[in-house]
């Protein structure tokens, strides 16, 4: 099932919200020259056709660098006002030239906000590295901060916010989205007045996967629904109906969207963009739900909308909707010519791009093209778990920072509670020194007793993140090429070996989705997965366990899929290159106070120069290395027995590589024994 598009970026009227609202209007100089920029800044927020005389003369009538700076700000917000953003820029570095010459006051802090809040939108415009932007909104933030109006910093981090979702970068928009939620609460600001912070919040983790989190920003969003203003209500149930279409929620979705479209009958942006686009998703969710004759019907007037207002991006994703359409109603030929139609996907959207792919997919489907399905599926499952495993990151990033905000407010309330403990002990000392002491010491029992309980929630946190990073990343791509050439040379006799592989599968993402499973049941994958590579090569790999003590595959628990890991890739990067004479070895021995899983194997070694390196093709054994040094600090700190991991190649009598050799030691002790 497709993603909805987001065209709606979230960009609620930010020049009118921000360079007009941030700060309010900083009145410079004499007091003549303060009363004409105040008139010209009211003529600024009314959108005045006189500005262009007002700010020239008002230039004219400065006369030191802090005046200067003022005019030039005020120059600055109009050009955006504008959407001259090149013009903007020039301004601001104007600006920026100047305020080393004005003297130290916190006006100064304003000017330079403004500045590279113009420097970000133009760095937008001409589409910069995301980098340069994320480092003016930085910039902007902190000179918010440096003046130092409380008030107006909710308003700041929700545009910082909005710029890092307009360039996709969702942890840094969750971060500032979060800093605005935490000060709007510190302010006892209303849930209506964090409504528009709810709305990026609900984009923003909705963009990196985290539907969970999602939801809980749309649930606070309908408690303020009957009093939002129209454009914040149709921003978010467009989105919220995004939302539910991607649990298959459609008729919900239907439901939303409809709301939407009666909200915008209502309002003066009847023919606006988001009307159009929310009528190209009620589309889409009624083909899903194969209401064909409905899904058409919304199609056609959405598709006429958006021509109306040259929509191009959007009429792309209207072909493809019409394409699935086509799909659906078995008119492959009117599929396939609306196909060859679309322009170059490179340029598009990831929501784009993922529906021409799926359309594809399932038009050689109908087609009864076989071979290249199964081609088209490999091709789309690839992009497909690189985005996931890019916001699986952007999760892992945003996890971090949480942790750490949690960490610095903990730090901060300890620090607050301890002032208070001093103060309360120096006036009682006395009369109370015996209790102090004793709630001193209880207290402090408590703190490490609850600091201990957050650092290991955390690690184990942490831990299972890891492993899941692991294993979103790990593509079974030989799956995939097996069951092609399955396909491409399949005869009737051979359905039950199809069978096989097919409920090898379902046992392979089973066995996935368990943090720790027994020896015996990781050894009985490897050995189905082993089977299913024999099957691909022309010489098969000869294969043997050897286990010590046969009890040790109920008795023994090992991490999911490590052993797997280590397995694939001995067979991808040694044993596959190799023509003949392929052997791979696992043992299993008891050394006394830990167990020895080995795994060897006689092909071309093992570069470990590599390891650690980024895109090395070696992503298992990094992660493996990595989730090591985790258990240790969580189960063994301060054991003697640790958890170890090694790779090391194997040489013969001359001292050439004859193959490699990676162990991993087991202490014996929870969590791998039963």
């Amino acid at each position: 099932m497709r993603r909805r598009p987001f065209f709606y970026r979230l960009l609620l009227a930010i020049v009118v919200t921000t360079t007009l609202g941030f700060l309010g209007c900083q009145r410079p100089g004499t007091p003549k020259l303060s009363a004409f920029y105040q008139a010209t800044y009211d003529s600024l927020k009314a959108s005045s056709p006189q500005m262009p005389q007002l700010l020239d003369s008002g230039l004219r009538m400065t006369a030191t660098p802090l005046e200067h700076c003022a005019w030039l700000k005020l120059m600055s917000q109009y050009a955006l006002q504008l959407g001259d953003y090149k013009k903007a820029d020039a301004y601001a570095d104007s600006i920026l030239q100047l305020l080393p010459h004005v003297e130290a006051v916190p006006m100064a802090k304003s000017f330079e906000n403004n500045a590279y809040l113009s420097k970000t939108y133009y760095a937008m415009a001409q589409q910069k590295p995301t980098d340069t932007i994320v480092a003016y909104v930085e910039k902007f933030v902190n000179a918010a901060r440096a003046y130092g109006v409380v008030g107006d910093m909710p308003t700041q981090y929700t545009t910082a916010g909005q710029f890092c979702s307009y360039v996709s970068c969702f942890a840094d928009a969750a971060k500032w989205y979060r800093s605005a939620i935490t000060l709007a609460d510190s302010l006892q600001l209303s849930e209506l007045e964090k409504a528009n912070i709810y709305c990026g919040l609900a984009y923003t983790y909705y963009q990196m996967f985290d539907f969970k989190q999602a939801q809980f920003y749309y649930e606070k969003l309908k408690q303020t629904a009957d009093e939002q203003d129209a454009a914040l209500k149709i921003a978010w149930l467009f989105n919220y109906s995004a939302n539910l279409s991607e649990h298959g929620k459609w008729q919900n979705a239907i439901d939303t969207l409809k709301t939407l479209m009666r909200i915008s009958d209502t309002s003066p942006a009847s023919n606006s963009v988001m009307r159009w686009a929310g009528m190209l998703n009620l589309a889409d969710d009624y083909i899903d739900k194969d209401s064909l004759q409905q899904g058409e019907y919304y199609l056609n007037k959405a598709d006429s909308g958006l021509r109306a207002i040259n929509q191009n991006q959007m009429l792309v994703y209207a072909n493809i909707t019409r394409a699935e359409l086509r799909i659906k109603q078995r008119r492959l030929a009117e599929a396939r010519q609306l196909l060859d139609q679309l322009p170059p996907m490179e340029d598009q959207p990831n929501d784009v791009r993922q529906g021409a792919m799926e359309a594809e997919l399932n038009y050689q489907r109908k087609a009864g093209n076989a071979a290249l399905a199964l081609e088209k599926m490999d091709a789309y499952k690839q992009w497909e778990d690189s985005l996931k495993a890019a916001a699986t990151d952007m999760r892992v990033k945003d996890l971090g920072m949480r942790l750490a905000a949690d960490s610095l407010a903990m730090h901060n309330r300890m620090l607050t509670q301890e002032k208070a403990q001093q103060r309360t002990s120096f006036l009682l000392w006395i009369a109370l020194l015996v209790v102090c002491l004793l709630a001193l010491a209880l207290m402090f029992f408590l703190k490490s007793a609850a600091m201990k309980r957050r650092v290991t929630e955390a690690e184990s946190e942490e831990l299972k993140t890891r492993l899941g990073l692991a294993r979103n990343r790990i593509t079974p791509h030989f799956i995939f090429n097996v069951l092609h050439s399955e396909a491409t040379k399949a005869e009737p006799q051979q359905a039950e070996r199809i069978e096989q592989l097919a409920s090898f599968i379902r046992a392979n993402l089973d066995h996935a989705e368990q943090n720790l499973v027994t020896l015996g049941e990781e050894l009985d994958l490897v050995s189905d997965y082993v089977a299913v590579e024999n099957r691909m090569l022309d010489e098969g790999i000869k294969f043997d366990i050897q286990l010590s003590d046969n009890a040790l595959r109920d008795k023994l628990l090992v991490p999911s899929m490590f052993v797997q890991i280590i397995t694939e890739n001995a067979v991808k990067h040694a044993l596959r290159p190799k023509k003949t004479d392929k052997r791979l070895t696992i043992s299993v021995s008891d050394k006394g106070g830990s167990i020895e899983i080995c795994v060897e194997d006689n092909g071309t070694g093992f570069d470990i120069r590599h390891v650690g390196a980024p895109h090395n093709g070696h992503t298992g054994i990094n992660v493996i290395r990595n989730s090591v040094a985790v258990y240790n600090q969580q189960y063994f700190k301060g054991s003697k027995e640790k958890m170890k991991f090694d790779v090391n190649n194997l040489r013969d009598a001359q001292g050439e590589v004859c193959g490699c050799r990676v162990m991993l030691s087991l202490p014996k002790q929870k969590p791998f024994l039963t």
